[in-house]
């Protein structure tokens, strides 16, 4: 009894006294890593894949509950510099979300930069998936979550110009509705 008593109280303080933060935590590049190996190619797919919806009949996907340990130890410069620099897709589009709920105004500036990029992943909600543009999964996450994410008027009005002028403006889920919206309101 007393060794296990012993052994939880290690276990205990070495996990409660990790000091280090952001990108430099084991907590953090472990997360990272799990989400790189869950969201790698199947067979001969060239894209990695990543679960859009946080839950799936009433369990949390592990990528998100992974994700909640990026998001406590990463600042709002850190989860930018993932979205814009990680090699691995999934890694890109959970740490753009996550800067989505700290910092919407540059996540904004973040997707115009990227609105072109043809870096593509396999978006699966419930149990299918398809390709889809990164860019246009993260257009779907601040043109759907405007009130969500606290998008203003302005950044939200730059995202569709942005779309407008995009050379993969046929490849959005958001361009029909913008154009329907457009319609009505020259109407």
């Amino acid at each position: 009894m007393s060794r296990k008593l012993f052994f939880f109280i290690i276990i205990f303080i070495c996990g409660c006294n990790n000091k280090k933060t952001g990108l430099n935590n084991p907590i953090v590049l472990s997360s990272i890593d799990s989400i790189c190996s869950m969201s790698a190619p199947i067979r001969d797919s060239p894209c990695e894949s990543i679960h859009i919806d946080e839950y799936y009949l009433s369990r949390r996907r592990i990528e998100w509950e992974m994700a909640d340990n990026i998001a406590k130890y990463c600042s709002p410069s850190e989860l930018e510099k993932l979205s814009v620099e990680h090699k691995s897709s999934a890694v890109r589009y959970v740490a753009f979300r996550l800067l989505l709920k700290k910092n919407p105004h540059k996540a904004v500036e973040i997707l115009i930069d990227d609105i072109d990029s043809d870096d593509s992943i396999i978006a699966t909600r419930l149990d299918e998936g398809f390709p889809e543009l990164i860019s246009s999964l993260r257009t779907d996450l601040i043109q759907g979550g405007r009130s969500k994410y606290n998008i203003s008027i302005e950044d939200s009005i730059a995202v569709d110009n942005a779309i407008l002028k995009s050379k993969n403006k046929l490849r959005f889920h958001y361009y029909p509705y913008l154009i329907e919206r457009m319609k009505k309101a020259s109407e």
